[in-house]
């Protein structure tokens, strides 16, 4: 018996020359929005607000002397953002990059003080305008052994920033290069 149904829907299928089924597949989209947004941020000199790449560049630097620079970053685009600053030498000495002392003020706070070499600070921009000045005094410790003169040492500072937005892939970075030679002293 099962051979005889299975034999007659063979035939019945064999013989058939077209199926009036439908296959239907609709999608409704609604409330599609595209939008084209900027990251983007400025390192500013503080006074004169062009814009900044060579940092510190200091020649014949003797112990207890120092300079200071200062750094203004600000939002340029539509998203808010966090950033990172991080130094990373670039050539010369390591000793004397280590020995290397930087004070960081924020607002007229001070924020770091220790090795140029171990700074990472992180901070947040997000309203319209909002601008962070960091004021940083790079110099040599009173006691800075004799075999750092004449001497030499490259470091650049890397501003990273990333959207404030949960998952975003946005990002932007800026290069502070800074080179310093030491003078000779007893």
């Amino acid at each position: 018996r099962f051979k005889l149904v299975f034999f007659g829907l063979v035939v019945l299928l064999a013989s058939a020359r077209f199926t009036d089924a439908d296959f239907l597949d609709r999608e409704d989209l609604a409330d599609n929005i595209f939008e084209a947004t900027t990251l983007d941020f400025a390192n500013r000199d503080t006074a004169n607000l062009t814009e900044k790449s060579l940092f510190f560049n200091i020649f014949g630097l003797q112990p207890t002397g120092f300079a200071v620079e200062s750094v203004r970053i600000k939002k340029e685009g539509n998203l808010g953002f966090t950033y990172q600053v991080v130094v990373e030498q670039t050539l010369g000495n390591p000793a004397l990059c280590q020995a290397l002392q930087l004070r960081v003020m924020r607002n007229w706070q001070l924020v770091y003080e220790s090795s140029v070499m171990a700074f990472n600070y992180s901070g947040a921009l997000i309203e319209e305008n909002e601008w962070h000045d960091l004021v940083m005094s790079l110099g040599l410790p009173d006691d800075a052994p004799s075999d750092l003169a004449n001497q030499n040492c490259g470091f650049n500072i890397y501003i990273t920033t990333m959207s404030g937005e949960q998952g975003s892939p946005f990002t932007d970075q800026e290069v502070l290069t800074s080179q310093i030679q030491t003078g000779g002293w007893l």
